[in-house]
């Protein structure tokens, strides 16, 4: 995928990230990404993009909001305080702001994917751990029944 068709993509695959898409998914995504190719072992993911973030503040309009809590609360570049009081006062704001429909609808997608890829590994762990229980437990029995003869 061009990086350009990249930028307008609300989900990105852990697979198809790299270094090169901090700007786009922060450095742990892209870590896990990098990770990936390296082909150290990374339970399947996505990451959300800054595209999707951007498009949910400015869609529903709190992007404003967003700029003038920033504007009234840090007053004093130099007080970490005030930073985090605009940082709460922000987090509200989202967190109480529903969702567009069409990026809630791709997230969704991309969970359920999420839990397609997941489900046949995690099943397959299971019954391995399944089967070396019961052949733990046929041996113990073999070995039982073996010294009782």
């Amino acid at each position: 995928m061009l990086k350009s068709e990249r930028k307008g993509k609300r989900i990105l695959w852990f697979e198809k990230l790299s270094k090169e898409d901090i700007p786009l998914v922060g450095g742990k995504n892209a870590n896990l990404g990098e990770m990936l190719r390296a082909k150290i072992s990374v339970p399947p993911g996505f990451a959300i993009t800054a595209h999707a973030y951007h498009e949910f503040i400015t869609k529903t309009g709190i992007a404003e909001k967003i700029y003038k809590t920033i504007e009234q609360v840090v007053t004093d570049v130099n007080d970490p305080k005030q930073y985090e009081e605009a940082s709460k006062r922000i987090r509200k704001l989202i967190e109480s702001t529903s969702m567009p429909s069409e990026i809630a609808e791709e997230i969704k997608a991309a969970y359920s994917e999420l839990d397609r890829r997941l489900i046949p590994k995690t099943i397959d762990r299971f019954w391995d751990k399944k089967r070396d229980f019961l052949l733990r437990i046929l041996l113990f029995s073999f070995t039982l029944f073996w010294e009782c003869s």
